[in-house]
């Protein structure tokens, strides 16, 4: 799961594992460099990590709607364009024009707004004194192994 390697030094041993970043009995040690993931660029003892914080970011994909969406817009246009000579006067035009309108907007809206969402992910800050703060990213919302990683760092804290 981790593509980071960490020397162990003596007694010490892997508790927890993010992508990116790993959590023994001693120490955290995470690669935040985007260009070489193996190169370890933050390291604290876990007696400098005073404190976590975890939340979450991103949105979901909301593609699906929007291609239902431009369906239905594009299918009430069409209609429209259709039965032009049957509908019964401008009211029923000028309302179907608008629903059709609606309707390829709102799903183009909801398309491009998926394509350029930022993923859905859980991000856990650890505090450290004297060193800036080590983020270890998760994927997805409400990640559970952010919650193992957080509950593991905890009980441990409590034994240093």
């Amino acid at each position: 799961m981790c593509a980071l390697e960490v020397n162990l030094r003596q007694d010490e041993e892997i508790l927890s594992e993010a992508e990116w970043a790993v959590l023994t009995n001693q120490r955290l040690v995470a690669a935040l460099n985007r260009k070489d993931r193996t190169e370890i660029t933050d390291e604290a003892e876990l007696s400098d990590v005073v404190s976590f914080k975890k939340s979450n970011g991103g949105q979901e994909s909301r593609l699906q709607a929007g291609l239902q969406f431009l369906g239905v817009g594009a299918a009430i246009t069409v209609l429209q364009i259709i039965f032009n000579d049957l509908l019964p006067s401008e009211l029923v035009e000028v309302i179907l024009f608008l629903l059709g309108a609606a309707g390829i907007l709102i799903g183009f809206y909801l398309i491009i707004g998926s394509l350029m969402r930022i993923k859905p992910f859980t991000v856990v800050v650890f505090t450290v004194v004297g060193a800036r703060d080590i983020p270890v990213h998760f994927p997805g919302q409400d990640n559970p192994d952010a919650d193992r990683m957080t509950n593991v760092f905890t009980r441990t804290k409590r034994g240093v």
